[in-house]
This record gives structure tokens, sequence and C-alpha cells, in this order.
């Protein structure tokens, strides 16, 4: 299947290499070519697991800016886990400038879809009025677009 360009198949070989199912043992750097390809086609999952391999330094460098970038794009995707993710990046300021305002607004794109985040349902309680304002003003716009 990923001989004929079916992204979806690139992220499931990902999956079976870094399981080890192929050769009976890990095989990560096949596993992140398989995972880059996928992500690179669109697929929201492996946007958000390349994220997470980039943050943590599995397959390749860590990169904490482009862990964002492809974090970024599983949420415009309209990807929950990632949207969530992206909330924290821009809280703790991970890969891309903090951003109190933007990780409100993705907390709450996230918690309307139904993924709660204790962690974040703290910060946001911390929030200024004003900011939680405008959080909720971009958030309203987004949820439209």
């Amino acid at each position: 299947a990923a001989e004929k360009e079916l992204p979806d198949a690139y992220f499931a070989l990902a999956q079976l290499y870094e399981a080890g199912i192929v050769s009976g043992y890990p095989e990560i750097g096949k596993a992140h070519s398989w995972l880059l390809k996928a992500a690179q086609a669109g697929i929201d999952n492996a946007q958000v697991e390349l994220a997470i391999w980039l943050l943590n330094g599995k397959g390749t460098e860590k990169d904490p800016k482009q862990a964002f970038q492809w974090m970024r794009q599983a949420a415009m995707r309209g990807n929950v886990v990632a949207q969530s993710r992206l909330a924290r990046m821009f809280a703790e300021g991970i890969g891309v400038q903090r951003d109190r305002i933007e990780a409100a607004k993705w907390h709450i794109v996230a918690r309307r879809a139904g993924l709660t985040d204790a962690w974040l349902d703290e910060f946001l309680v911390g929030l200024p009025k004003k900011d939680f304002s405008t959080a909720l003003s971009r958030a309203n716009s987004w949820r439209g677009s």
C-alpha cells in the first residue's frame, strides 16, 4: 500500500517498524522515515507523533521549534490532542515564544472538543480576565473558520 502512495500506509509502516513487527526488533530509523513521509502527506496523527519524537529526540535530534511546527499543523487540521499539546507548548514556551493568550485559546478549543487537561485548566484560572477574554474571542473566531 505504501508503494502506491497511500499516506495512511506510511503511518502504519512507521508504527510497525517502531514496534519491531517487521523484523522482530524496533527499527527507529526506518520508523522515523515513514513517520516523516506520513506527516508531510498531511496525516495529522503522524504530525502529532513526529512532534513528540522531535521533542524527545527519538529517531532524530531534539528540535522543539520543528516539533512546534508539526504540532501546529495537526492542531490546525482539527486534531484535538495536537490542540491541547499546542496550548501547553505556548504556555511553557516550548519551540515558540511563550504566549499565554494563544495557550488559552488552544486549550479552550481542545476543551470544547472534549479533551481536558488539569494543568491547562489551572493555567486558565491564573490568567488575567482581559487575557482570558481575548483568548476566548480568538477561540470563537477559530471555531468559526
